[in-house]
């Protein structure tokens, strides 16, 4: 800490380490020569260093922020420097990134006052050099037969094929698909393969638009009348191609065709705030585009959910 006296404050509170002196976020602020942010964004956090916090900084003190730029009030800061309020700032993040021409923190053209990295505060000489050096050692250690830095020593288990596994995704078209059933006690849970894009052959889908899909696709199973109680589960396949909807009962593909058109034309006609998009309530939420959401909801219902036929009901053999 070259030699400097280390306080610390936890927003959450939960942050019980011994490593240097714990206080207030009043303390904090006021007692603090160099304020260096590393919290996570949330509801919280977001403008936690606004003007009321700027205005209880010394008046020689630094703004370092290395968390996520909206835990910054872009505004509060430009007025703070300014005016004098504080000494300067070095900011590794952004609100928006790159800056925009309307963040007023671009007309700071002072280096004494305000510094801005790209978003590699991490990317310290030494940082890389010791990358590359730690790589070197593993990978030396391993060819020695004295693996270091061991994730875990258990024995190799050969693993069985899943099931989604031995589906042919050469021959597979976008389509409704039972992907599995599977018996918990006496019910049965139906697992659905909602293919949209066609694998190994379209471009997959972005994680923006799908972030959208999942987050409007569960609002809606969750609020209709018939099938909100028999929900299981809605989420994005990691191949990115699709989404897995799963079901409580014993159903067939052609059973909830109707319930998807229903929900794929929620998805297309969809306008205005995106449910759950918000920082308190989602770990991701600005990564989301709802008019691709809207597009790839439309090509699906016209190009495989309003004339679907058996071929694209039944997995490939």
């Amino acid at each position: 800490a070259f030699g400097c006296r280390v306080i610390t404050y936890s927003v959450s509170g939960k942050n019980s380490s011994d490593c240097a002196e714990q206080v207030d976020f009043d303390t904090l602020l006021k007692e603090s020569d160099f304020l260096s942010l590393h919290c996570p964004l949330s509801d919280i956090t977001e403008n936690l260093i606004d003007e009321a916090a700027l205005s209880k900084m010394k008046k020689t003190a630094i703004l370092i922020n290395v968390a996520r730029g909206p835990v910054v009030n872009q505004e509060a800061l430009y007025k703070a420097l300014t005016e004098g309020w504080i000494a300067g700032a070095g900011l590794d993040v952004l609100t928006k990134e790159p800056i925009s021409v309307d963040n007023p923190l671009d007309k700071i053209k002072d280096s004494g006052k305000l510094i801005i990295t790209p978003h590699l505060a991490w990317a310290s000489v030494e940082a890389r050099t010791r990358c590359v050096e730690e790589n070197y050692k593993n990978v030396e250690a391993f060819l020695a037969g004295t693996p270091r830095n061991v994730v875990t020593n258990r024995k190799e288990k050969k693993m069985e094929k899943i099931a989604s596994f031995t589906i042919d995704h050469i021959k597979l078209e976008p389509g409704v698909y039972v992907s599995r059933k599977d018996h918990v006690g006496s019910e049965v849970i139906t697992t659905f393969d909602l293919r949209m894009t066609s694998p190994n052959d379209e471009p997959v889908m972005n994680t923006a638009e799908m972030h959208t899909i999942e987050h409007l696709a569960a609002t809606f199973l969750r609020n209709h009348n018939e099938y909100k109680d028999k929900t299981v589960y809605f989420g994005p396949m990691g191949c990115r191609t699709g989404f897995y909807l799963l079901l409580a009962g014993d159903y067939e593909s052609k059973d909830i065709v109707p319930l998807m058109v229903e929900m794929y034309e929620f998805i297309r006609d969809f306008k205005g705030e995106v449910p759950g998009a918000k920082a308190k309530d989602c770990g991701n939420y600005l990564d989301m585009n709802l008019g691709m959401a809207n597009y790839l909801a439309r090509k699906y219902l016209d190009n495989v959910l309003y004339n679907i036929d058996e071929k694209h009901l039944i997995y490939p053999q």
